[in-house]
């Protein structure tokens, strides 16, 4: 299984969803979830 999360909006917010990534991470152990960012910022986040 394949899951995209989109992440538009601010520092902050992509933050705070921080946990539900790894939420999904433990529902689909073997999917691959990739994260599509709009800032370059959020690369040292995720």
């Amino acid at each position: 299984m394949k899951i995209l999360v989109i992440a538009l909006s601010g520092i902050g917010d992509a933050l705070m969803f921080t946990p539900s990534l790894k939420k999904l991470s433990d529902e689909f152990p073997s999917a691959k979830i990739d994260i599509l960012i709009m800032y370059k910022s959020l690369t040292d986040v995720f």
